[in-house]
């Protein structure tokens, strides 16, 4: 349960900015995904992908000094988040 609760948190601060901009959808993993901290395997690449983030602090709605990527995927249990920043 706490773990669920974490996630929630996680996922509503890096995907809020996104949400009032666009609508997210996320595609179920077709291929078994290795999670070895590197977002390069096949897996990775089916993933949805979302970046255009803007800054929030120290001025909102502006273009970040460095770019940042999402991948969102899923299966029966678990919600799968890449993040390259």
């Amino acid at each position: 349960m706490k773990r669920i609760y974490i996630c929630r948190i996680i996922l509503i601060t890096l995907i809020k900015p996104v949400l009032a901009q666009q609508t997210i959808e996320s595609v179920k993993v077709k291929i078994p995904l290795n999670i070895d901290g590197k977002l390069d395997g096949p897996a990775w690449q089916e993933a949805n992908k979302f970046s255009g983030f803007k800054t929030m602090h120290p001025k909102a709605s502006q273009s970040p000094s460095e770019s940042t990527k999402v991948y969102l995927e899923y299966d029966q249990t678990n919600i799968y988040v890449g993040i390259q920043c």
